[in-house]
């Protein structure tokens, strides 16, 4: 009997590895064909297009630079795209987001300069509705938003350098230290000696090139399909798990690469501090929790305690938004203040958020 059930499995397993074989061939002969034909008789989502269509709008504005890796077009006024979300972004004349309705910087104000990721940019969200752009609209001085999306402190040092090196007045910088920004260092930016930053090169764009090479156009959107599905229909999405390793290095045991990006995260602060200093220009640093500090986290994270040290003989100010998210955790729902502060099934904040971190540092009469 056991010899016969082990027969059986042996067949199965056999004849799974010959039908994924002959599925395989079969998608790589006709995969193009079929899945065109699909989408011209509608019978598959329009979504992929549609992405592609968005993807191609957002690099009209979105430029590489050669000293600082990417930037923002200047002087744009264009339809942007973030997962569901369609908002408008506006630049000035050296690219940098700005309300859609507001008149140039006056020369007589000071400059206040803010920098950091997509969340300083405002992802998802109209200007006037961002924590940047509440500021700018309520301060007596010039808000300057140098944010993009990706950055990371090698970048702000770069960004910073090069427009004080073309006569750029900066007043006081604030730079937004993102949860993700030691995972960036590790893995996008490397810069040269005369500091002009490219992307590393991708440890696994050798399988890329192959990948791009053999074609599954029905297997590709069976997955997609999968991914859709997962998103849409179970609550506990990749961004929010627990072993979401782009946040979870703050609560969980860190790996050599972690602690590589943290030590490379301090440098390149350190060195953007030094350079400030020679100008007597003050730096203040400001932090705050994804999703992922807010469901696993504790409020003293070691984001918290990371850039606080840093900060004790270096900052003018020490910008600590934990408390004002954690002090919302009540009876243990954590995840209802995840979905009262962030877009929905993401990570970056929602309108309430932003004027929630707005209303905590204007309150800091530090602007």
């Amino acid at each position: 009997m056991i010899l016969f059930v082990r027969l059986c499995k042996s067949k199965i397993l056999k004849l799974s590895i010959i039908y994924f074989i002959a599925f395989l061939s079969f998608d790589f002969i006709f995969g193009n064909s079929i899945i065109k034909l699909l989408y011209k008789t509608n019978l598959l989502s329009n979504q992929k297009i549609k992405l592609e269509k968005n993807f191609k709008e957002e690099k009209k504005y979105r430029i590489k630079h050669n000293y600082f890796h990417h930037t923002l077009k200047e002087n744009i006024e264009a339809k942007s795209y973030w997962g569901p979300y369609v908002y408008k972004t506006c630049t000035d004349r050296n690219g940098f987001r700005k309300n859609c309705n507001k008149t140039k910087i006056l020369t007589e104000k000071k400059n206040i300069i803010l920098i950091g990721d997509s969340f300083t940019e405002g992802i998802g969200l109209d200007y006037e509705k961002t924590f940047a752009g509440m500021l700018s609209n309520s301060s007596k001085n010039n808000i300057i938003n140098m944010g993009v999306i990706s950055y990371s402190p090698i970048i702000y040092k770069n960004k910073i350098q090069f427009y004080l090196d073309k006569g750029f007045t900066i007043d006081h910088l604030f730079v937004f230290i993102d949860i993700s920004d030691i995972d960036d260092e590790t893995i996008y930016y490397s810069c040269d000696n005369n500091s002009v930053c490219s992307e590393k090169d991708d440890l696994s764009s050798n399988n890329n090139q192959i990948t791009q090479k053999i074609n599954f156009p029905i297997f590709k959107n069976i997955k997609r399909s999968v991914r859709l599905i997962k998103r849409n229909f179970f609550p506990k999405i990749h961004v929010y798990e627990k072993n979401f390793e782009r946040s979870s290095w703050t609560y969980l045991e860190n790996n050599s690469k972690i602690q590589k990006g943290i030590d490379s995260s301090i440098k390149n602060m350190d060195e953007l501090y030094h350079l400030l200093k020679q100008k007597n220009i003050p730096i203040s640093i400001a932090i705050y929790p994804w999703p992922g500090q807010i469901l696993y986290d504790v409020k003293n994270s070691k984001q918290v305690e990371i850039w606080k040290k840093f900060c004790v003989k270096r900052c003018d100010n020490f910008i600590n938004l934990f408390p004002i998210f954690f002090e919302e955790i009540t009876n243990n729902k954590r995840k209802k203040v995840v979905e009262k502060f962030y877009l929905k099934n993401d990570i970056h904040f929602n309108e309430i958020g932003n004027r929630k971190i707005f209303t905590h540092i204007n309150n800091l009469k530090l602007f």
